[in-house]
Parts: structure tokens; C-alpha cells; sequence
């Protein structure tokens, strides 16, 4: 019978533990489909001190995984496309070491690679008329607005950001912040963190100081401080119980579509199915998706019968 361990860890921490890989993806996770404005939403969320739900580990060892289980790394660095949508490529299967990698993720990898990409990784955007495959693309930088006076948001419209956090390529407004610049050595050291914001407010008018201020310090707090990573670890459990938990847990929230489901169950027992999919998905068949493909199969083999 599986075992569950419950705990928290920072951003940072959860981070650090995708560069060095110990964090790996199942095969049978779902690409990532996240768009520009929800990873913004994300960390508008972080900021208003909102839960940003937890999150579902499945611990590797020798005994539940063999030379046949499948997996794949985080994205280091992603594609968007002209609309701010991910225009991201298959996974690639990669083996594993189990003395560096042994925790998989069941929920919570869009989450985490949202983070990932804000912080460590790289954003880019295709414009629209750029060929999709080695087609012009910009890098981008998640920047939010220090001066009050300047953010575009909508306070009364629902379910807006009340941050202007927003991606941007080329020039920026002397009063954005990157967000990846918190990373920088003079905001983690404690001797040198008030020097470094009030450098960095020194461009900010007088009256938006303050609201400067306590963004950078939130921001340093809510990535290194607080523990806001809260996730079920599961151990002892075996391929074909983490795929079914996988799926029964994707049945809430924003659930996988069917097709989806079945593409997940389809991974998990033929690795390579994604490539293979991505293969017959080109010229005329270019943007079917492998919904196409499994409503075809399925018919034909009902024509069968």
C-alpha cells in the first residue's frame, strides 16, 4: 500500500531541484499548454498572498521503476506563439539516475514550469508570420511595473491581475523590474538587500516608493521565504497506479479532455507514441492534433468489427 509524506518548500528550492534534475516528468504527462496570461496570473497570485494550490510527488526508487519506465525533463525554454500561446515542441524521453532523480511530478507541472520559465528558463515569442520551426522568435522577460501611476490593470473588472505583470520583449519602461533580476546575489544576501531595492526604487517617482519597496520585498519573501510549494509525496506506489492516480486527479479543476486521457494512458505503455504522433502531423495534416489521430484509429477499428 502507497505511503503519503506531506510538506512545503520555497519556490527557490523547488527550482533548483528542476535544474539539477531531480524533478522529472512521467511520460504520460500532458505537454505544456499554459498561455502567456496565466503564467502572469500565477504570480499575480503569489503577490496578493493567494494559495496557489498544492501539488502531487511521486517518489522514485528501485522498486517501482525499471530500464523501461519513461520520462521526460522540465523545459528549460519555451515558445509562444503570436496569441501568447504555448507552441511547444514533444518532450524528449529521457533514462534516469536514481541516486540524482527521484521525484516525479503528477500534478502541478505547469505550475512548476510557469515558475521555472519566469526564473531560471528562457521565454520566447514567434511572431505570427515566423515559421514555426526555425522560424524568428523574441526573448521575453516577465517585468512587473513599479510605479503605480503607470499600471494597467483594472481593479473592477473580475478576475483581473491587480499587479502589471506582464511578458515583454525589446525596450522596457525604466520603472519595470525583472522579475528574474531578484536572483541577483545583492537581493539574496541580507547585508546587501536594502541597497539593492533602493537602488532599484531610485527611478521610481517619490510617490510610488513605497509601493516599489514592497513589491521587491514580497517578491524576495514569497520565491526564498515563505514555503508556498505544499505538495503530497506519495511513496511506494508503481507505474500503473501512478498513471490511474494521474488521471483520476486531472478528473478536477481544469480536467484533461478525453482524448488527452487516453493519449496519457497510451504513453504510458508506448513511450515513443508522442514522436510517432508528431511524425503524421505534418503538410496537410499540420494542426489536427493527436485528437485527429485517435478519433481516426478508433473508427477504423470500430469499422473493423
Amino acid at each position: 500500500m502507497s505511503k503519503l509524506h506531506e510538506t512545503s518548500i520555497t519556490i527557490y528550492e523547488s527550482l533548483q531541484h528542476i535544474k539539477d534534475n531531480k524533478y522529472i516528468m512521467p511520460a504520460f504527462q500532458r505537454q505544456f499548454v499554459w498561455n502567456m496570461e496565466q503564467i502572469e496570473k500565477l504570480w499575480d497570485s503569489i503577490l496578493l498572498h493567494y494559495p496557489i494550490a498544492t501539488f502531487l510527488f511521486w517518489h522514485l526508487d528501485e522498486d517501482n521503476t525499471s530500464w523501461d519506465t519513461s520520462f521526460s525533463n522540465f523545459r528549460r525554454d519555451l515558445t509562444f506563439n503570436g496569441k501568447k500561446e504555448s507552441d511547444s515542441v514533444d518532450y524528449d524521453l529521457v533514462t534516469i539516475d536514481l541516486k540524482a532523480t527521484d521525484t516525479a511530478i503528477l500534478d502541478g507541472q505547469q505550475r512548476l514550469t510557469s515558475l521555472y520559465l519566469s526564473l531560471l528558463g528562457e521565454a520566447y515569442i514567434r511572431p505570427a508570420y515566423a515559421r514555426k520551426v526555425g522560424g524568428e522568435r523574441h526573448l521575453t522577460r516577465l517585468m512587473i511595473e513599479l510605479n503605480k501611476n503607470k499600471t494597467e490593470t483594472d481593479e473592477e473588472e473580475y478576475n483581473t491581475k491587480r499587479f502589471d505583470i506582464k511578458f515583454h520583449y525589446g525596450k522596457s519602461s525604466p520603472t519595470h523590474f525583472n522579475i528574474k533580476d531578484i536572483l541577483q546575489d545583492k537581493f539574496q544576501n541580507a547585508s546587501t538587500r536594502e541597497k539593492a531595492i533602493e537602488d532599484t526604487v531610485a527611478t521610481v517617482p517619490p510617490d510610488s516608493k513605497a509601493y516599489a519597496r514592497d513589491i521587491l520585498e514580497m517578491l524576495y519573501r514569497k520565491i526564498f521565504v515563505d514555503k508556498l510549494i505544499r505538495y503530497t509525496e506519495i511513496l511506494e506506489m508503481g507505474h500503473d497506479d501512478a498513471l490511474e492516480m494521474f488521471v483520476r486527479f486531472n478528473a478536477g479543476g481544469k480536467p484533461l479532455r478525453k482524448h488527452e486521457v487516453t493519449m496519457a494512458i497510451i504513453e504510458a505503455y508506448w513511450p515513443h507514441s508522442k514522436t510517432e504522433f508528431g511524425k503524421l502531423l505534418t503538410d496537410s495534416f499540420d494542426g489536427f492534433g493527436t485528437d485527429f489521430i485517435i478519433r481516426t484509429a478508433l473508427t477504423q477499428s470500430n469499422t473493423n468489427k
